[in-house]
Formats: structure tokens, C-alpha cells, sequence
């Protein structure tokens, strides 16, 4: 096929040399088209992983604010706990929430970020 017989001789079949020239051509096209997708693709992906940074910061600084403000609510409940001469099982509430730290961490970030 990619050859056709011209007069007895071999000879190369032009029609088919230049449905490959199309061909290449429309591939080079695709390609230059997808490399202008890539580079806003990589873009993005670059805006991503430097915004990554600041990200990790506010979220270090959060969760150091959420476990200073637990200390100090889990040490109030304990004062008030003493100071009206409770025990643990008299008030539960107080105890579920803001008993330990690990419960006043958790209690606050369920209040910070609308949980229940």
C-alpha cells in the first residue's frame, strides 16, 4: 500500500506520504495545544504547593491557641469542680467536655468549626 507500481517501476505513493504529513501535523498541533493546558495546569499546582506553606503555619498556630485556651478551661472546671466541692460524677457535662484536655481540645474545635 505504500508503494504503487507506476509504469513496471516502484515508486512511492504521494497521496500517502501526505495523509502522513497531515497527520503529523495535526499531532503537532495537539501537542503545542496540551503543553498551553500544562503550563496553567502547572500553574495551578505550583500556586497549590506554595499556599501549602502559610497553610501548615495558620494551622500550627491554631492548634497552639486551641491547646493553651483548653489548659486554662480544663483548669477552670477543675476550679469550680473544687469550689463547689463536686465530685466527677455529679456533673457530667462539665466533666465530658472540659474534663481533660484531650476533651477541652476536642470541645473546642467542634465549637470553632461548627460541629456538634
Amino acid at each position: 500500500a505504500a508503494f504503487a507500481t507506476m509504469n513496471g517501476d516502484k515508486s512511492v505513493n504521494l497521496t500517502f506520504l501526505r495523509c502522513l504529513r497531515l497527520t503529523r501535523a495535526v499531532r503537532f498541533t495537539r501537542s503545542v495545544h496540551l503543553l498551553d493546558a500544562f503550563k496553567e495546569i502547572r500553574a495551578c499546582c505550583v500556586a497549590m504547593l506554595m499556599s501549602l506553606k502559610p497553610f501548615c503555619a495558620a494551622c500550627m498556630i491554631l492548634s497552639l491557641w486551641i491547646t493553651i485556651i483548653a489548659v486554662y478551661y480544663t483548669d477552670r472546671a477543675l476550679s469550680r469542680r473544687l469550689w463547689l466541692g463536686l465530685d466527677h460524677e455529679d456533673v457530667p457535662s462539665i466533666r465530658a467536655a472540659y474534663g481533660t484536655i484531650y476533651f477541652s481540645s476536642y470541645s473546642l474545635f467542634m465549637a470553632i468549626s461548627g460541629g456538634a
